[in-house]
């Protein structure tokens, strides 16, 4: 996400050292007005662009393919800008092209713990794998557990750079700051899920189903957990959108390579796992407006104001 939003108005007379208390509260207030602005504009691009292209597949009876070059994967592909395209409007909107060089700068904050890294990478196919030990001996002979489909995990550069500026670049550090970490992922996990919401109507597609509202709940569920980790995977790396696409880029391609009998399938309740531990490396408050969040106002550095308005990487995640 940018840095501050610039409907903030800096130009407030300063007030005496008294009063400090009432300058902060307005900043506060000031802060969550111009936040939700730039989240229901950013919403309302972001699907509105990718809702639009994706319902050409209906349209047009464009058929879905995840194959180099065919139509549909054009479509497809071309509908994921949705994120990127909405962050980088408001952003630029908002705080002009500065705001879109901070936006697109979080993709470089690579300078966070190695740990953060491993679980970035290695969650999700650890618990795939998991699931698969454990039910070894239920498992067909012959089953093909693994392939290696070339096209979708080529593919995964676009997929995470179209969407994670957007979801974690952007609207991540505004919904934070608004609800908390928790109340955030919560939101996220909700707003992501339904933004996939025309592909389950789209054969073919990843999330298309024989039971819509069944299969969409179930998806709403995963990806609600899976932003769980990604919330922390932001704070404890200062908000870097990168450790994001990776972890984005992993959970895809580890649903493409490792094929789970349905018979022994028990990645929702080892998901669900997964995001009851993340919880211990959440920022307190869960949830309430304010507390630290990274890159939510990208230079203000006054030490007298609330953690919830200084920028900066979270202490002791340098290991």
């Amino acid at each position: 996400m940018a840095g501050e939003p610039s409907s903030i108005d800096h130009t407030a007379p300063s007030v005496a050292p008294s009063h400090r208390m009432s300058e902060i509260a307005w900043y506060s207030d000031s802060l969550a007005r111009a936040s939700r602005r730039e989240l229901a504009a950013y919403v309302l691009l972001a699907f509105g662009f990718t809702w639009l292209v994706h319902a050409s597949f209906v349209v047009f009876d464009i058929r879905f393919s995840l194959v180099f070059g065919a139509p549909g994967m054009l479509v497809y592909k071309l509908g994921l800008l949705g994120p990127l395209l909405g962050a980088v409007a408001v952003s630029g909107w908002t705080r002009g092209w500065r705001g879109v060089r901070e936006l697109l700068g979080k993709a470089l904050r690579w300078r966070f713990g190695w740990r953060w890294y491993l679980v970035a990478v290695g969650t999700v196919p650890c618990l795939y794998v998991l699931n698969l030990l454990l039910f070894h001996e239920r498992i067909p002979h012959g089953y093909a557990c693994f392939v290696f489909p070339l096209a979708p995990i080529l593919g995964q550069a676009w997929v995470v750079m179209a969407e994670e500026f957007g979801w974690r670049g952007f609207a991540l550090p505004r919904l934070q700051y608004l609800f908390g970490p928790v109340g955030a992922a919560l939101l996220l996990g909700v707003i992501w899920a339904s933004w996939h919401l025309p592909m389950f109507f789209v054969p073919g597609s990843p999330q298309h189903g024989s039971h819509v509202l069944a299969d969409f709940a179930s998806y709403v569920y995963g990806m609600t957990c899976f932003t769980v980790v990604m919330v922390v995977l932001y704070n404890r790396s200062g908000g870097s959108v990168l450790v994001g696409m990776l972890f984005h880029a992993s959970l895809n391609i580890a649903a493409y390579v490792i094929r789970i009998p349905a018979s022994v399938d028990v990645t929702n309740l080892l998901v669900g796992a997964m995001a009851l531990m993340a919880l211990w490396w959440m920022p307190r408050p869960w949830f309430g407006r304010g507390g630290t969040v990274p890159g939510l106002v990208d230079g203000v550095d006054d030490p007298s104001l609330p953690r919830g308005f200084r920028h900066g990487p979270l202490a002791g995640d340098r290991c």
